[in-house]
């Protein structure tokens, strides 16, 4: 009998090792009865330790196939593995039987917690503090994680799933469960506190991630901080534990191996920063930052602890430099770069705290020694970004020698970002910080060597063809342009000049590429930004002895004509003779010019979707020729004597333009004005001549974009859709929530009300799902079971979690289904629901703010794949206005508001990154109604679910005012089919094809070839009924 249960065993063994090997490759490889079967035999108590730790790697790779009943076996299975963790020998089974709380339904997890009798944090204590440290380190890791993310569950009312007697019930059961979890943490401090070296790395490992979740550390960083339910709660909790104790588990840390050092480091950092937060002093040298800690540890038979006040900076500032600058120095010389950056993350810190003003002089230079080396090392490719932000934030407190080593290796390190936004937004970042320090320090010549640098050099001087993307160094010359046009620093100004005064020589070069223009315009709009803001003596003789004189050499028209309106506007010896050349020259080469359209745009136009392959060229002319009778104006102004040929100029322009109305009546009226023309009206005239084009509104929408004055919307995923019949017993709700941790998963939200008079127990909700989604839960079911009994109008929330594949608007359907009251009875199964459609609010994403501008909007417009066009109408009376939802960005640029046409351009992506505008223009009827159209233009997927439900799609763009009609598409005039050879034809006209009285739809029937069809559609093709 022995030898035959051997050979089970062995049979037993191999089968559950070739299943885990199975599942290690393809996770859909097992069935469900298989599967329970053999987790029945290795999870018995009977069963050998090699098949109990078999059978729980099994469980811990989360096959497809369990469902929730396999895993409520698996969690009981699990629970008795820890009720016996003080056996003897109870090691192996526990190394593999912890790691299945991680994979566990977090629902069954809250069950478990809720369970007094069941004592769970004994167990979770046992576990701890078990002989063996693998298991201790394991059993830490494990439960830290499961209750970060139970807090989450926990604090968005995850137990209202639960049914409970009275709502005082579900309260008491919250704050138990709240309590167990911070005993875990509470665990954590302890064995940081007083465990072996390897328990305690685990420990500050976890802690370090837990406070790195917090919203007062992540608004440190350049990250949109983020508030997450109940973790900031659980931080305060621990912190208060932690903090008395910091100079006790400094002493642990510092003897740890150096790896478990870093965690400790980092989570060390954050304490002593919060405790400075905490005192509430942020002045540095005046406020007084007090703060009590122990001084012994509580384990010295003393029932009082001995305490003492002391300075929270100074704790922090001894911390950095007695630990942190030393191990600093040390691993970098090792070359143990990856090491040197998360203690150098940890020194930055305590630096961003206003406390240690003082302290970041002495700290700087000895970080950026080495930081160039961490960027460009090769393990280092991940945390790029983040050394670059750290680069830029040492810029301030470095000395001089220091700050341009750290600004070459920083510019060098932008270039290499492949991302182009982030790479503008990094280059402005640092020259943000520049110029903060030059100004505040008053180092121009530092500036003025900068600009003369090497970063610089290749700034369009010659006359080669731009190839569509901008070059690195006009990159960084936009990138400062930008930061010396948006700065408030009160000696700005200064600055400026220094610039301007360093690429002067951009306006003698003869050559015309876009590239060119765009670098003109930039240097012109700041010249102008710095007259209007401080026209000093200094930047009016600049104006007059070097940028006036180079003027008529500029080959853009645009800039020439606002160069000269700087000169009579500020300078009083440009209104001579030689002015007024300068605008007659102007005036007449009105029609001649060939001049760029300004700022060298992101996009290329590649014509597709009617799309031009020729840059748009002299596209302000209308606005130039304004700007020049403006400057005549102002001209005749100062002096009258010569009005007589200023009537004689303009009479010969008109007569050289006769065709063009705008111009002539611009002349006509302007010889009208001319006799009475003074100073009074033009004094008060902005400096931008051309505001469409210099204005750093304009250059830079991004910047200035004012927070629109319409509130958002709320979303649809506030809003919650009933799918049941007013006469079912239970009334289903549903919504759905967006996880922050994946762009692609959505977790739907549903809600069960028992609205009759009895209890339900016993039901469970099937889910059924079509489109191309897939289901995240661990636990594979699309069943959602009720725990317990749902009293009289009582209710409990669920959730799914399902990871969206592509852009589709998936459709969920409902059943509830009652077991039966013995094993031989079916089910009873309830009618079906009514469908729920994903509302497109899920599947869009706000893009970048530094996209919302009209050249971008042109790109993508420009090289959509495919487009629809749709009917759309409004009834008389109603306003027009943009809905302003939180995932579409209005572009103002784009948008006509009229009281006879209404033009509304938006933009938004889809989660995979797929980009979709849409143009809404209508016009006012003789009925005081509106009519229009609405395009969209995106992906050909994108437009064929969209196409779908139009009225959903418009209701994101459009308030209710809009509607469709009859979702009738307006398509060009249809192509004629040859029948035979299937050959597309544009018809001859549009009452050709208006004779078919089968319409469209008889082109598509007619491809199915047979004599009849062939026939009636060559006499259609004809015009022959």
């Amino acid at each position: 009998m022995e030898m035959k249960a051997e050979g089970d065993a062995n049979k037993l063994l191999q089968r559950i090792t070739k299943m885990v090997q199975t599942a290690s490759v393809k996770k859909h490889g097992l069935t469900r009865m298989e599967v329970f079967s053999i987790l029945q035999e290795c999870l018995s108590p009977e069963a050998t330790t090699p098949c109990k730790v078999l059978g729980f790697r099994l469980a811990s790779l989360g096959p497809s196939c369990i469902t929730t009943e396999v895993w409520q076996f698996i969690l009981d299975a699990a629970v008795k593995e820890l009720a016996g963790a003080s056996t003897q020998g109870s090691a192996p089974v526990l190394l593999h039987a912890i790691p299945v709380f991680d994979v566990l339904p977090l629902t069954l997890i809250l069950g478990f917690l809720q369970q007094q009798e069941m004592e769970p944090l004994k167990k979770f204590q046992a576990c701890v503090s078990h002989e063996s440290i693998d298991v201790r380190c394991v059993a830490l890791a494990t439960f830290s994680r499961v209750s970060i993310l139970c807090t989450k569950v926990l604090f968005a009312r995850g137990l209202t799933r639960f049914p409970f007697d009275s709502n005082e019930a579900r309260i008491i059961a919250q704050q138990d469960v709240t309590s167990i979890l911070t005993d875990i943490w509470k665990l954590n401090v302890q064995a940081a506190e007083v465990e072996s070296p390897a328990v305690a790395g685990v420990a500050f490992e976890n802690l370090t991630h837990l406070f790195a979740r917090g919203h007062a550390i992540r608004a440190l960083s350049t990250k949109q901080p983020r508030q997450e339910g109940g973790l900031d709660e659980l931080i305060s909790w621990v912190f208060n534990q932690a903090y008395p104790r910091f100079d006790i588990l400094k002493s642990n840390a510092q003897k740890l191996l150096m790896e478990s050092q870093l965690y400790a480091m980092k989570w060390l950092s954050m304490v002593a920063y919060l405790m400075m937060q905490k005192s509430g002093a942020c002045t540095p040298g005046i406020a007084i930052a007090i703060m009590e800690v122990d001084t012994a540890a509580s384990d010295d038979g003393n029932d009082e602890k001995s305490t003492i006040k002391v300075r929270a900076d100074l704790v922090a500032s001894e911390l950095v430099e007695s630990w942190f600058l030393p191990a600093y120095v040390l691993v970098t010389a090792n070359a143990s770069l990856t090491q040197a950056y998360p203690i150098c993350e940890a020194i930055a810190i305590v630096m961003q705290h206003p406390l240690q003003l003082f302290n970041r002089l002495k700290w700087s230079s000895v970080l950026v020694a080495r930081l160039t080396a961490i960027i460009h090392s090769s393990t280092m490719v991940r945390q790029r970004q983040d050394v670059i932000r750290l680069q830029v934030l040492l810029l301030d407190s470095t000395n001089t020698y220091d700050f341009t080593n750290v600004l070459g290796s920083t510019i060098e390190s932008i270039s290499a970002v492949d991302d182009a936004t982030t790479r503008l937004q990094l280059t402005y970042d640092l020259w943000h910080a520049m110029l903060l320090r030059v100004c505040r320090k008053q180092q121009f010549d530092l500036l003025e060597s900068i600009c003369a640098s090497e970063y610089f050099h290749g700034l369009p001087t010659t006359t080669a063809p731009h190839k569509g993307k901008t070059n690195r160094a006009y990159e960084i010359f936009r990138a400062l342009i930008e930061a010396l046009l948006f700065g408030t620093h009160p000696s700005l100004p200064l600055a400026r000049l220094v610039v301007l005064k360093s690429f002067v020589a951009v306006l003698a070069n003869k050559s015309t590429n876009d590239l060119r223009t765009a670098t003109l315009v930039l240097y012109t709009s700041l010249l102008t930004q710095l007259c209007l803001e401080s026209p000093a003596p200094a930047v009016l003789e600049f104006l007059h002895q070097v940028v006036l004189p180079l003027a008529p050499k500029v080959p853009s028209a645009n800039v020439r004509v606002q160069l000269y309106w700087l000169g009579l506007k500020y300078v009083q010896e440009t209104a001579n003779l030689q002015s007024i050349k300068w605008i007659e020259a102007e005036l007449l080469m009105l029609q001649s010019s060939d001049d760029g359209t300004g700022l060298l745009p992101s996009t290329a136009n590649d014509s597709i979707l009617g799309g031009d392959n020729a840059p748009v060229l002299d596209a302000h002319l209308i606005q130039r020729f304004h700007a020049l009778v403006l400057c005549l104006k102002w001209f005749l102004a100062q002096d009258v004597s010569v009005k007589q040929y200023a009537a004689q100029l303009l009479t010969h322009v008109r007569s050289k333009n006769p065709s063009h109305r705008v111009l002539c009546d611009t002349i006509t009226q302007t010889l009208d004005e001319v006799a009475a023309t003074d100073t009074c009206g033009l004094r008060h005239t902005s400096a931008f001549v051309l505001p469409e084009l210099f204005a750093p509104a304009s250059l830079f929408p991004a910047r200035t974009s004012a927070t629109p004055s319409i509130p958002p919307v709320k979303w649809k995923e506030e809003v919650e859709c009933v799918v049941t019949g007013a006469c079912d017993p239970l009334c289903l709700k549903i919504s759905y929530r967006e996880p922050e941790d994946h762009i692609e998963e959505i977790a739907l939200c549903v809600t069960c009300c028992n609205v009759t008079n009895v209890a339900w127990s016993d039901f469970s909700i099937s889910v059924g799902v079509t489109g191309p989604v897939k289901l995240v839960d661990t636990s594979n079911n699309m069943h959602i079971r009720a725990t317990g009994e749902v009293k009289p109008h009582g209710m409990f929330k669920s959730e799914k979690l399902y990871r969206f594949l592509r852009f589709s608007r998936a459709r969920f359907y409902f059943r509830v289904v009652l077991e039966p009251s013995s094993p031989e009875l079916p089910p009873t199964v309830l009618g079906l629901s009514n469908p729920y459609h994903m509302p497109f609010d899920a599947l869009l994403h706000l893009p970048e703010p530094t996209l919302w501008t009209a050249s971008y909007y042109q790109k993508a417009w420009q090289t959509a794949e495919s487009n629809k066009v749709y009917k759309v109408k409004a009834s008389p009376g109603m306003k027009l206005v943009p809905n302003q939802h939180v995932k579409v960005a209005f572009i103002t640029d784009m948008s006509v508001d009229t009281h006879f046409l209404v033009q509304m351009s938006f933009l938004t992506w889809t989660k995979w990154k797929e980009c979709i505008c849409a143009t809404i223009s209508c016009a006012l009827d003789v009925d005081g109604g509106w009519h229009g159209t609405l395009e969209l233009r995106a992906p050909h997927a994108v437009l064929v679910e969209v196409d779908k439900t139009p009225r959903d799609f418009l209701s994101v763009l459009a308030k209710t005012a809009l509607e469709l009609e009859d979702d009738v598409v307006v398509e060009k005039p249809v192509a004629c089919v040859s029948p035979r050879h299937q050959i597309m034809k544009r018809s001859i006209s549009v009452d050709v094809m208006a004779k078919d009285p089968t319409g469209a739809a008889s082109v598509a029937a007619a491809i199915a070839t047979t004599p009849t069809v062939t026939r009636r559609a060559l006499m259609s093709f004809f015009g022959k009924n």
